[in-house]
């Protein structure tokens, strides 16, 4: 990637959105069954005391996606130098986070705190896509 971007190769520009699209499918796919198969493995598994858990499986697996979406991204925006955009997106996603984690949590639990974070983290990687889109065009 680094000799790509530094020739300014054209098919650097869309980088970060292909490899965020790879990676929620990858994340998505890996969600479904967890959604369908979570709770009663886990509770076949583990135990019955464990189902609730199983429940939140694919929930997680989603917010995990939104996290690692943005990673080719990321990897751009550093080597175009345009640093700032990192740290700018992170904070975004952390205050639409805390804005929303309190009244999620009271009216959903854990699932609206999952819910909750994974807005964050969904709201960060739409920033870092945004930023390297711009910031990777040759």
């Amino acid at each position: 990637l680094s000799r790509a971007m530094a020739r300014d190769d054209a098919r650097t520009a869309h980088y970060g959105l292909l490899t965020a699209g790879a990676t929620g499918a990858i994340f998505l796919f890996t969600a479904l069954p967890a959604f369908a198969f979570g709770e009663p493995v886990l509770a076949w598994v583990f135990g019955q005391d464990f189902a609730p858990v199983g429940a939140l499986l694919g929930p997680c697996f989603l917010m995990a996606g939104a996290m690692s979406m943005p990673q080719g991204s990321l990897h751009g925006l550093i080597l175009r130098e345009r640093r700032w955009a990192g740290p700018l997106a992170s904070a975004v996603g952390l205050l639409a986070m805390l804005a929303v984690i309190l009244p999620a949590g009271m009216a959903a639990g854990a699932l609206g705190i999952i819910a909750a974070a994974g807005f964050g983290f969904a709201l960060r990687a739409i920033l870092f896509i945004f930023a390297a889109e711009r910031a990777m065009r040759p």
